[in-house]
């Protein structure tokens, strides 16, 4: 989803419900209907089959491809799945277009049951194997990379990979270790720095990471919500559409606004797994967490406490999950179950009490520095801008809230502050930028240009039209240095091919940009409250819905 491009003058929103259960042992935190899920299924096969730019029809040729892309999307290096087990499936792959049509979704939970199955025959096999030292006398060899190669015939071939799997992961982290220690043990001030991190390291062997990483997946495999298979198996759905197109579950939904407003409502620390624990990877300077001092890197989270007293115990618990359970409404308590990190898990816990705020995320946002180079004529000020993408707080626009969250209006501060310290040029670094927001893209070549076109846009009737910026004002007119590379996409393309065009700008970098080339639109559903009793965020699908065209 890092190369998007929103068409926020066609956005769509259904404001709405849904999701339900079809897994075999997932524990979901609140049940759903499966006639919820059927819902869901139904409305995103509608909705890509008639807005989709490609205008393809769910029919028996399409169904085939969904039927062979689950299976890669849920075993992407063909480790897993048998063609045996392929095999058992085949009554599906003719019937899966009139299945999405009715909303039946027995396919893609009978499919994950198995891949549930399968991994934990794998994780037993690799407990029993890493019992015995690997004998690395022999002369033999295994493709990390099997994307390409045919899946294993049968259990036989299928175990032969698994041993081959796992020593080669055995391998890798012997020679990391080496590595470390090597590092660590140099004697210079360089070297200082990695012997904490070689002693950490060391506290377990190879043997013992690749199982503890194993029984991670494996918790994060046996743990998902039916909603999220669903996700997994709608998701496949829509790439068979197109590259860009996604199905995003209400979770990821909300990840994906957070991306694009720079704010949240939580403590304000960054969350990882690790044996089983939530730990605490960063703060959020300006949050809840880091002013109230107590919560510290490492620590872990072992459960959370709500407002209505009730307590969720996350041990074992995915962190995509765990965070659900952290984040909330603005100005809600919570207490977290804590384990110090820096006294070890033999620790005694303890409970910090929080009140979740709004938090801006700074670090993603534009930031403008003025730097002193020299030239041959000179030495001159640069003003240089780092801008990651083109973020909007689409919410806070449609509701018309104050100074809410714009890439564009943030540049334009940052140009304002440029021209009082008189710099004599401005460079914008788009090397990491895979776009955002098409207003944004509009908005942001205005600052720069008085009136003119923008972009050129293809619609799925073919009609063409053209974004213009209409607006005479500039906010900077000195010379500009546009900075781009492979990773530039979408959006920041659009930006970039305006300014071009106008002669605005000197493009500097790699020789292309990613050439993504498509306009998204995001719908967001939400089924009407008579079908339920209570209302239930229900994800949100994005999908190409035009072509943009440089002016």
């Amino acid at each position: 989803m890092n190369c998007f491009v929103l068409c926020i003058t066609a956005l769509l929103l259904f404001w709405g419900a849904v999701s339900a259960p079809l897994s075999c042992s997932a524990a979901p935190a609140r049940q759903y209907k499966e006639s919820e899920l059927a819902l869901i299924t139904r409305l995103t096969a509608r909705t890509l089959e008639k807005n989709h730019y490609r205008r393809q029809p769910i029919d028996r040729a399409l169904g085939e491809k969904l039927f062979d892309r689950y299976f890669d999307e849920l075993d992407p290096s063909r480790s897993l799945f048998t063609d045996e087990d392929i095999r058992k499936f085949s009554i599906y792959r003719f019937q899966l277009g009139n299945m999405l049509k009715e909303g039946d979704n027995r396919f893609p939970f009978a499919v994950y049951c198995r891949f549930q199955e399968r991994y934990q025959e794998f994780f037993s096999f690799a407990e029993k194997m890493l019992k015995v030292p690997c004998d690395f006398t022999v002369d033999e060899e295994f493709v990390t990379d099997r994307t390409k190669l045919p899946r294993p015939a049968d259990d036989k071939a299928l175990h032969e990979i698994w041993r081959k799997r796992l020593k080669n992961d055995i391998l890798y982290y012997r020679l990391l270790n080496r590595a470390i220690t090597r590092d660590a043990g140099k004697g210079d001030a360089e070297a200082k720095k990695y012997q904490e991190s070689a002693k950490l390291w060391k506290q377990r062997t190879p043997e013992e990471k690749v199982l503890l990483r194993l029984r991670d997946l494996r918790n994060e495999i046996n743990t998902k919500e039916p909603v999220d298979i669903l996700e997994s198996y709608l998701n496949t759905l829509a790439q068979v559409y197109g590259p860009h197109s996604n199905y995003m579950a209400p979770k990821h939904d909300e990840d994906f606004e957070i991306n694009m407003s720079l704010s949240l409502t939580g403590i304000g620390a960054t969350l990882s797994s690790d044996n089983g624990m939530i730990r605490v990877v960063a703060l959020v300077p300006g949050g809840p967490a880091a002013n109230d001092g107590r919560l510290k890197v490492d620590d872990r989270i072992v459960a959370v406490t709500q407002e209505n007293g009730e307590t969720i115990d996350l041990i074992d618990m995915p962190v995509s999950r765990a965070v659900q359970y952290i984040r909330g409404k603005k100005d809600t308590k919570l207490t977290l179950t804590v384990i110090p990190g820096e006294k070890g898990m033999n620790a005694a816990p303890f409970q910090i009490s929080l009140v979740r705020k709004e938090i801006d995320l700074v670090e993603s946002s534009a930031k403008g520095e003025v730097r002193t180079v020299s030239t041959p004529r000179g030495k001159r000020r640069i003003g240089v801008i780092t801008l990651k993408s083109f973020y909007a707080d689409f919410d806070g626009i449609f509701n018309g809230k104050k100074n809410a969250r714009r890439c564009s209006r943030d540049v334009a501060e940052i140009l304002a502050d440029f021209k009082k310290k008189n710099v004599d040029g401005v460079l914008m670094d788009l090397r990491r930028n895979g776009g955002g927001s098409l207003l944004e893209a509009i908005q942001m070549a205005g600052l720069f240009i008085t009136t003119g076109p923008v972009v050129q846009i293809r619609d799925v009737n073919r009609k063409i039209s053209q974004e213009r910026d209409t607006d005479p004002a500039v906010a900077y007119s000195g010379p500009l240095v546009l900075l781009t590379s492979k990773l530039s996409a979408s959006a920041t393309e659009i930006f970039t091919a305006a300014l071009r065009d106008a002669s605005r700008a000197i493009v500097v970098g790699d020789s292309r940009t990613f050439g993504k080339g498509t306009i998204l639109k995001v719908e967001r559903f939400e089924l009407p409250r008579k079908f339920f009793s209570d209302s239930m965020p229900t994800g949100s699908l994005t999908y190409e819905s035009a072509v943009f065209y440089r002016p």
